[in-house]
């Protein structure tokens, strides 16, 4: 029995593990708002469910705070996206399709519009 358990612990874990670390890795993209285009570089690292990291956006770099993994979902908060915004966290939620991550930011501390953000992994 044991050895029955251990074999398909085996067979489950490599799956589980596959699924929450394809968001595992670097991302880059393009936010576009009416300050005009500004790049970002997004590092992903992902620990069981958790999701931990950092962004560089206009040479700022943000942690990822609150990051969470299921499957090819992802969700995290940062801070502003620009160096105009004061202390307005951002929520993005994505879903990853291959190698790109789309992306829903929402501003948490305004009434703004949710806004898609497309984020496509770096060549290694």
């Amino acid at each position: 029995m044991r050895a029955l358990r251990t074999a398909l612990m085996m067979l489950v874990i490599p799956v589980m593990t596959a699924a929450q670390a394809s968001v595992h890795g670097g991302w880059e993209g393009v936010i576009t708002d009416a300050g005009g285009d500004a790049q970002f570089a997004l590092e992903i690292t992902v620990e069981g469910t958790d999701a931990r990291g950092s962004m560089v956006i206009d040479g700022a770099e943000q942690y990822l705070a609150q990051g969470q993994v299921t499957g090819d979902g992802v969700q995290f908060t940062t801070g502003r996206l620009r160096a105009t915004d004061r202390d307005v966290r951002y929520a993005w939620t994505g879903v990853r399709t291959g190698d790109q991550i789309t992306f829903t930011v929402v501003a948490e501390d305004r009434d703004g519009a949710a806004r898609e953000i497309v984020a496509t992994r770096q060549a290694r």
